[in-house]
């Protein structure tokens, strides 16, 4: 990501040299002179802090919420609201309706369960939940989810000790249910994240791989991974045990995004020449290197049933 300056150019155009003169000889605050450079200031350390506490709590940004509180909310259905149809698995329902529990529906959604199917066309079979949607729905006790995008959350036994899990949220997402008041959407959120997450049992060994952006709050108001991934460490496999592969762009309340780039090489896994496994990573704001920030990433693959 770049960061895009704004800036203001006044051109003033009239028939009578004192108005001219008058519109041009005073510069205003906003008014961009050229040869004059901008100076961006970054909070490294508020950045810092920000970006260890999102890490620590990624794993949490999945889909699971989404359709717990689909579920819930599908609960106050009845056979005549909302109407849907069901084929090879699929629910679709489409309707403006109030059910006989007093819940009401307005939209449409498409809800899929699949069993051992080949999602990605790579052989590997998936148990998936997948759920389509721009729907509010108000259960019958008064509590609201909305839903305008895809969520969806599956599990795979890869191959013998190796399990995999994949979460995928893109859209506008809000609940006020107890399955998901708690969670991330309890506020609202509007994520496009891919989290893809690999245990190798027979090594006790985690991947966890980010891609996409999220909206946030504070000190960060907006992340993109760029991708970013993580092993536990392993002599031979993965060096580091604090430190990503990959890059995350950042946006601060100002509005200034700037690029968090990592050691090591997400092709080789080789650290750059003079860098050390530390967590540490150079910070550059349109391609200028403005200091290093660092963090302690090993709590994005620290689990051992599931990652979420």
């Amino acid at each position: 990501m770049t960061l895009s300056l704004g800036a203001s150019l006044l051109l003033a155009c009239s028939s009578g040299a004192d108005t001219a003169n008058a519109d041009i000889t005073a510069p205003g605050a906003h008014t961009w002179t050229p040869g004059t450079t901008a100076t961006v200031s970054v909070d490294l350390p508020a950045v810092e802090a920000a970006l260890s506490d999102l890490l620590l709590s990624v794993r949490e940004l999945n889909a699971a919420p989404v359709l717990a509180g689909y579920q819930a909310a599908m609960a106050d259905a009845d056979d005549t609201c909302p109407a849907y149809y069901e084929q090879d698995g699929n629910t679709f329902w489409y309707a403006t309706c109030q059910a006989e529990s007093g819940a009401e529906y307005d939209g449409y959604a498409f809800f899929t369960r699949y069993e051992q199917y080949d999602l990605f066309g790579d052989g590997t079979a998936w148990d998936a939940d997948v759920l389509s949607a721009s729907a509010d729905i108000t259960e019958a006790d008064g509590d609201r989810l909305h839903v305008g995008g895809t969520a969806y959350l599956g599990e795979s036994v890869i191959k013998e000790d190796v399990r995999g899990w994949i979460s995928v949220v893109a859209g506008a997402f809000m609940g006020s249910g107890p399955d998901v008041s708690e969670s991330w959407i309890g506020d609202g959120a509007t994520p496009t994240l891919t989290s893809y997450a690999i245990r190798y049992e027979l090594y006790d060994l985690n991947l966890l791989y980010l891609y996409g952006s999220i909206g946030l709050e504070g000190d960060l108001t907006a992340a993109s991974f760029g991708p970013l991934f993580i092993y536990t460490q392993m002599a031979g496999v993965y060096p580091c045990a604090e430190e990503p592969a990959g890059s995350v762009s950042l946006r601060d309340p100002s509005g200034t995004w700037m690029d968090v780039v990592f050691d090591l090489d997400p092709e080789t896994l080789e650290l750059a020449e003079g860098r050390a496994c530390d967590g540490c990573a150079r910070v550059t704001v349109e391609g200028d290197e403005v200091g290093e920030i660092c963090i302690d990433g090993s709590s994005m693959v620290d689990w051992t049933d599931a990652p979420w």
